[in-house]
């Protein structure tokens, strides 16, 4: 009901002359505040709620729930043309609403009816909001009206609550004296003078339940605009912020707690400011009379000697009568009773005086299970696998409230929950029957809360939140309470969020530091540092790996990224970086370790909407399948045990990457990945420096492009579909006459879907192009390229590839050398290179048979091939002698030597065809 008219009233809003829109325009109601706190709108229909509920057979719940009205043969809403606010409990609960009448009607204000669930008497209005404030500050700001809470909440006063407007009711009372040790007061300045009347009777109330109170008087009249309008808490913030010469940094919360008066002193002065002199000795009796009433003794010195200068006596003299009262109050009091202790339910006692808990215990009698503390459920959490966890309070005789959270194994269990308080220091004197007593308790007649436990990091699919360790963002920064809760609203629905709790490493990466860079500058130096052909599908699949929960949805497969290189290629370097946008730098996991593919699942299932980099790849992996479940989005199951029937399903949440000195050999499994080719290249100094600058900010950490990128969700998942469909039909427009399989430029159209629809809506720049033409065939040229590239490197895998791949891991590994095995010749426009083939071949054989475990191919197949790439009729056509220098291993003392069995061969064409890349390498350390 609620959400009906929540939604009717965003419905009319794009109505500017509205009564409703006018109103909230007035009060300066935004769309935002609107949404926070879920304000609605009944119509001019007295059967908006009544004939659906009809409908859905709902219609007597709602009249019991007071939303609706059965008079007779009529039914009817109970609310008609009213601006709707609900009423909300600490529990997160509607339990009613207040109407505000639009159009001069009275009420003004009109309530839910009383009901089970209703009882205005015990509300207090924005408890919802402002519990995580009032449980840090342990103080509350008290006003009237719901729009005074609204206007403080407004404007940073997170503690405010509102009364209703009505007189402060004993449950009212009692509730603030449960969850605050400081009340400030903020009432309106009426012409009748009723809100200080108020003012005077709830701060005696107040300060007679033993609270320490606080009044913060406001102005006469507010003048605005020249206009005077009512004084009230609503009135008065939205003036006072909106005046230009406040300080940049002020503080509303600050200024209100530094002009509040102390209570107990401002009402002794209302009382003793009279003439008549049995008026003065009446309000000191009872001014004293509420001095008695402040336990704390350190106060009630204070307030006496501040009393003493108010009466003109001395404050010894007020310790003195506020004592004796103290002691005649104590002694009319029974020793011991109930109604001074926290609970008493039967078969547990939580003993105030002491703080102790008493639980009925099988032998008989009580038996005091904890001597110094009570103990509290504050949330239950529950994950996805239905594993429940409890949050726990620990409240002391002294000191402040711990937290604990306790896995739902270790609750059900006297010796483990004993052992983790005694984590804490404290003792827990409990059995497995007490413990079951002590939950019967807490569970039937104690409040608490229910979340969500987050057990990943990354994007949380159905709250619309993306989790840090340290802050969750869902368009903005969720900074978690003491519980390490977040709260959010998805689809009208209030969610609490518990943050996910791993091991100091896993929350060490996914950390969001307050490093700040555009995504724009960050990819400029990416680009620059790796070049931009070999940059751009890389940041590209990192883009859509933080919307891979997007890009499933429309089609239900993730690419992998698979870049090849040699050592000193800067392969890993282009990884690593990216994955320090989730909070800090992921090492690459070595896939020539002994890894279980259970461990694999694992590191594959930890984040969510998040890459993950797999470095070592070769051809011999036992777990490539697993790689290629993860491309088609299978989960991954396996037995509970040997005796049930039943699966355990881990699914994969992660994009994955890997790196490689070796080819795929599996064309099916190559098929699934987009290919990227790092070749070695000498670097500018501009390169270096955009290099190093690189490493200096994944070091501090890059979360805050993760958060740039995450406020243009909604647009992604808009346009997601129209971007991929128009990649798709571009790049298979690019391969009309080649018969390309579909999944190339289907992979290819996954990865750039994000990129595009970004740089098409000026989101972000990556291409030199501006308008969305022309980025499309900016993309597309790119892409298909790249495709062509992989195609012909999979189809056409040759002995001769194998040939040079080794040829390049062994020139990578300084076992090869210039003019030693192979040298370099310009002839004409072309590069040519001379390979002294009998070495170079005894070398790769080696290499092959400790690499495959099996013969290589053999000389007179190579020679053929070689003889073949260079349109030659064969090897005799190609061998050739040509000196080399010296290797050292030769009798000889001459600098150079003649090698028979040599060939030349165009070196662009091997660049070209099989990425071969002899001219510069790293330096070896």
């Amino acid at each position: 009901m609620g959400r009906k008219y929540h939604e009717h009233l965003l419905s009319v809003l794009a109505q500017a002359d509205h009564p409703v829109s006018l109103y909230l325009h007035a009060r300066e109601l935004t769309t935002e505040i609107i949404q926070q706190w879920q304000l609605g709108y009944a119509p001019d229909n007295w059967r908006f709620l009544t004939s659906p509920l009809i409908d859905k057979a709902a219609f007597v719940p709602a009249v019991a729930a007071g939303v609706c009205v059965e008079d007779g043969a009529k039914k009817r809403d109970f609310f008609h043309q009213r601006l709707m606010i609900p009423l909300v409990d600490q529990y997160r609960r509607v339990t009613g609403f207040t109407g505000r009448s639009l159009d001069g009607r009275d009420p003004k204000y009109l309530n839910t009816r009383e009901t089970p669930i209703f009882k205005k008497s015990e509300q207090l209005f924005g408890l919802d909001h402002a519990l995580r404030a009032i449980v840090r500050s342990k103080s509350i700001v008290l006003t009237e009206g719901n729009f005074d809470v609204i206007s403080l909440h407004r404007f940073g006063v997170d503690n405010a609550l509102g009364k209703g407007g009505t007189a402060l009711s004993d449950a009212q009372i009692v509730l603030l004296k449960r969850l605050g040790d400081v009340v400030t007061l903020i009432y309106d300045v009426d012409e009748n003078g009723a809100g200080q009347q108020a003012l005077l009777r709830d701060c005696e109330a107040l300060l007679k339940a033993g609270l320490r109170v606080q009044v913060f008087l406001l102005p006469d009249t507010i003048e605005s605009e020249g206009k005077t309008s009512k004084s009230d808490a609503d009135n008065w913030s939205r003036w006072l912020m909106s005046q230009a010469d406040l300080p940049p940094k002020f503080n509303l919360t600050k200024h209100i707690a530094k002009e509040a008066q102390e209570g107990l002193l401002w009402l002794a002065t209302q009382w003793t400011q009279h003439d008549d002199l049995s008026a003065q000795v009446e309000g000191e009796t009872k001014s004293v009379g509420l001095l008695a009433c402040v336990s704390d003794e350190v106060w009630r010195k204070k307030y006496a000697k501040k009393l003493a200068t108010v009466f003109d006596c001395e404050a010894k003299g007020l310790l003195q009568q506020a004592e004796r009262i103290r002691k005649q109050t104590t002694a009319a009091a029974p020793a011991e009773s109930e109604d001074d202790d926290e609970f008493v339910a039967g078969a547990v006692w939580y003993k105030k005086r002491d703080q102790s808990m008493l639980v009925r215990s099988g032998k008989g009698g009580m038996a005091t299970v904890a001597d110094n503390f009570h103990l509290f459920i504050k949330y239950v959490t529950e994950d996805e696998d239905e594993n429940l966890t409890w949050i726990l309070e620990i409240r002391p005789r002294e000191g402040d409230p711990i937290y604990i959270e306790v896995p739902h194994e270790d609750f059900c269990s006297a010796s483990r929950l004993k052992k983790i308080i005694t984590g804490k220091q404290y003792s827990l004197k409990i059995s497995d029957g007490e413990l079951s007593e002590l939950q019967s308790f807490l569970f039937s007649q104690t409040r608490f809360a229910r979340a969500i436990k987050i057990i990943r990091y990354g994007y949380h699919v159905p709250s619309g939140v993306f989790f840090f360790a340290n802050q969750a963002v869902n368009g903005k920064m969720l900074t978690p309470d003491e519980f390490g809760m977040v709260e959010t609203v998805k689809d009208d629905k209030p969610m609490v969020l518990s943050m996910p709790v791993q091991k100091k490493h896993k929350a060490h990466r996914f950390t969001l530091t307050d490093t700040t860079i555009s995504v724009n500058a960050f990819f400029d130096l990416y680009a620059q540092a790796h070049g931009y052909e070999n940059a751009l599908i890389p940041f590209c699949w990192n883009l859509m790996a933080l919307f891979r929960d997007v890009a499933l949805h429309h089609k239900n497969f993730s690419p992998i990224l698979f870049l090849k290189g040699g050592a000193g290629t800067g392969k890993s370097s282009m990884i690593r970086v990216l994955t320090s946008a989730y909070g800090k730098k992921q090492e690459g996991v070595n896939l020539k370790s002994k890894n279980t593919e259970a461990a694999l699942v694992k590191l594959m299932s930890q984040g969510s909407n998040v890459p993950i980099w797999f470095d070592e790849f070769h051809n011999d992996l036992t777990c490539e399948g697993l790689f290629q479940a993860a491309y088609d989005n299978d989960g991954y199951h396996r037995s509970r045990d040997n005796t049930s029937s039943e699966t355990d399903a881990i699914e994969i949440h992660s994009a994955l990457a890997l790196t490689s000195n070796y080819l795929p050999e599996n064309p099916i499994f190559f098929s699934r990945c987009v290919f990227v080719p790092i070749t070695s290249q000498d670097k500018t100094d501009a390169q270096r420096q955009a290099f190093y600058r690189l490493e200096e900010l994944q070091e501090a950490g890059l979360g805050c492009l993760t958060v740039e990128l995450l406020q243009y969700r909604q647009l992604i998942e808009s346009q997601y579909a129209a971007s991929y469909d128009l990649l798709h039909k571009h790049l298979q427009a690019e391969f009309k006459t080649d018969k390309m399989p579909e999944r190339f430029y289907a992979n290819m159209a996954q990865v750039m879907a994000v990129a595009f629809t970004l740089a098409s809506a000026k989101k972000i720049a990556i291409t030199e192009s501006e308008s969305t033409l022309d980025i499309l065939r900016e993309l597309v040229s790119l892409g298909a390229t790249n495709i062509r590239r992989q195609y012909r490197i999979m189809s056409e895998k040759t002995a001769l590839s194998e040939f040079f791949e080794i040829v390049q891991q062994l020139y990578d590994q300084y076992q090869i050398h210039e003019e030693i095995h192979f040298a370099f010749k310009a002839t004409g426009q072309a590069m040519m290179i001379r390979l002294w083939f009998p070495q170079l071949y005894t070398l790769y054989a080696q290499t092959y048979r400790r690499i495959y475990q099996k013969a290589p191919a053999d000389k007179d197949t190579l020679q053929s091939e070689i003889a073949a790439f260079e349109d030659m009729t064969d090897w005799d056509a190609m061998k050739k002698q040509f000196r080399m220098r010296n290797d050292g291993e030769s009798r000889s003392d001459a600098a150079t030597l003649p090698r028979p069995g040599c060939c030349e061969m165009d070196y662009s064409k091997l660049a070209d065809k099989y990425g071969l890349s002899l001219e510069h390498r790293k330096v070896k350390n």
